[in-house]
């Protein structure tokens, strides 16, 4: 059953998905691959 999937609300606010290699080097060192979490980032 298929249905209509919402923008994520990070995406409405002007942020893009990027790579988790853009982290600053703190955020990246404890960042965790295995749970597949998206990285969102805004240049202001």
């Amino acid at each position: 059953m298929g249905g209509t999937r919402t923008p994520h609300p990070l995406l409405e606010r002007g942020f893009v998905e990027s790579d988790p290699e853009r982290l600053p080097e703190r955020r990246r060192a404890r960042y965790n691959p295995d749970r597949r979490s998206k990285v969102f980032v805004k240049d202001l």
